[in-house]
């Protein structure tokens, strides 16, 4: 009796440490996130003229967010970062707080949230594109090259004895060790492509969510509260697509690598 009461306390103390390790990791990229929020509004802005939108790091920060974490975690770090401005804290840009939710620009800020939810998403979608199409271990073509480059070196080894005992046949060997230093190569060039087709459904998701979906929607709550017509609005915020671009480019780079080592 004893003994069972022991392993149910011991089996919950289990599942507590468990369920805080859960917690506490899913808790702490939620607060970088917010953290790297804040430090990139209090980093400076670029102002830009026609528009009282200026250029921040925070897009860059949200997009690199979106393709490294998942949708709830975004999420939650787009969302505590707004209530700490509500809340009258000076996170906003220019060390602004509640008057930026409330001003011709909150839109902008507002976007954050569905902009970092749907790249966040888009971006799972590339992950899972990754690992269905990843060479591993011995399936698909990276295991077949490896095989191939695996058996070549052996042959290679083999047909050096024979020819150091005056075996025939070593021609054959040799022959298929070349074909195994093909597949190495095959293997090569298919882990190069992967790499690519990674990088572009990052930059595409961010593309789309943190530049397209961002702007629009702060265009239109723009739009919507200081009554002015839409087509200057937007051509002024156009000013900012190749900039966001560039951002959306360092961010695809930085999570290519990352996603690609999980993938190992």
């Amino acid at each position: 009796m004893n003994q069972q009461s022991n392993h149910g306390s011991s089996l919950s103390i289990r599942t507590s440490e468990v369920t805080i390790r859960r917690a506490v990791g899913g808790a702490l990229p939620v607060m970088l996130t917010t953290g790297a929020l804040c430090a990139a509004a209090a980093i400076g802005r670029i102002a830009i003229p026609g528009t009282p939108v200026p250029i921040t790091l925070q897009t860059l920060v949200l997009m690199i967010a979106a393709v490294t974490l998942r949708w709830r975690q975004v999420a939650g770090a787009v969302a505590l970062y707004l209530a700490m401005g509500l809340c009258g804290l000076p996170v906003f840009s220019g060390g602004m707080s509640t008057a930026a939710l409330v001003g011709p620009t909150c839109g902008f800020l507002y976007a954050f949230l569905p902009a970092g939810i749907v790249t966040s998403l888009l971006a799972a979608l590339v992950m899972r594109f990754a690992s269905r199409w990843a060479p591993r271990g011995e399936a698909g073509l990276g295991g077949a090259a490896g095989r191939g480059g695996r058996i070549g070196d052996m042959c290679v080894r083999r047909a050096d004895d024979a020819a150091r005992f005056g075996i025939a046949h070593v021609g054959r060997a040799g022959h298929i060790g070349h074909v195994g230093r093909i597949g190495d190569a095959h293997s090569s060039a298919a882990s190069a492509l992967l790499s690519i087709a990674v990088f572009l459904g990052y930059f595409l998701a961010c593309a789309i969510g943190c530049v397209l979906l961002q702007d629009g929607v702060g265009v239109l709550v723009q739009a919507a509260t200081t009554h002015m017509p839409l087509k200057p609005l937007a051509m002024a915020s156009a000013a900012f697509i190749p900039g966001d671009l560039v951002k959306a480019a360092l961010a695809a780079s930085l999570a290519t690598p990352v996603t690609l080592a999980k993938l190992q």
